[in-house]
C-alpha cells in the first residue's frame, strides 16, 4: 500500500491488475478482507485491469444478468458496471477487461474492452481461440494495455 500511495503522490500513473485467489486470503479474512484491501488500493489507482470475475470478487461489483459462475456475460451489462464502478474507484482514468469464456482448457472465446476518457474501445471477438497455456493470459493483456493507453492519449 505504501508504494501505491507514494507513486500516486508523485504523479506516476498507477495500474493495478485485480486478481483474487481465495487461498491467499483464507487465513487473513477471506473475500471480505480482500474486497476491503482492494477498495482501499483503488483510491490510488489510475488504470484498473481485470476480468469480470476479478471485478466482482476483488471489489464486490455486480454485473447485472451474470450467473454465479459468470458463464455468460452481456457485454453491455459489463460496460455499465465498468462505467458506474463503485465507491472509491470513480477517479479511475481507465478500466480494462479481458472477456474470456472458457470452453475447454485449450479453447476460449476471447475479447477485450477498455473504458478510457468516458468512451469504450472494443477488440475483435475471437471465438474458440486455441491457447497453448492459459497462465499469463491476463499479464499479456495488461502488457498490451500498457502500450495501448498512451497511444490512445496521444491520438486524442
Amino acid at each position: 500500500m505504501k508504494r501505491v500511495k507514494a507513486a500516486n503522490k508523485h504523479g506516476t500513473i498507477v495500474s493495478y491488475d485485480l486478481n483474487y485467489r481465495p487461498s491467499l486470503w483464507k487465513s487473513i479474512g477471506g473475500l471480505k478482507k480482500a474486497q476491503e484491501v482492494n477498495r482501499e488500493i483503488a483510491k490510488y489507482v489510475d488504470v484498473m485491469i481485470g476480468n469480470e470475475e476479478d471485478f466482482t470478487a476483488s471489489l464486490g461489483f455486480e454485473v447485472k444478468g451474470a450467473d454465479h459462475n459468470l458463464s455468460h456475460i452481456e457485454t453491455d451489462a459489463f460496460k455499465q458496471m465498468i462505467e458506474t464502478g463503485g465507491e472509491g474507484v470513480q477517479k479511475l482514468q481507465g478500466r480494462g477487461d479481458h472477456l474470456r469464456r472458457v470452453i475447454t482448457a485449450t479453447k476460449n472465446d476471447w475479447s477485450a474492452i477498455l473504458w478510457h476518457d468516458g468512451k469504450f474501445c472494443e477488440s475483435a471477438n475471437i471465438p474458440k481461440l486455441e491457447i497453448l497455456d492459459r497462465v499469463g493470459g491476463g499479464d499479456s493483456f495488461a502488457s498490451g494495455l500498457a502500450i495501448w493507453v498512451p497511444a490512445i492519449q496521444r491520438s486524442a
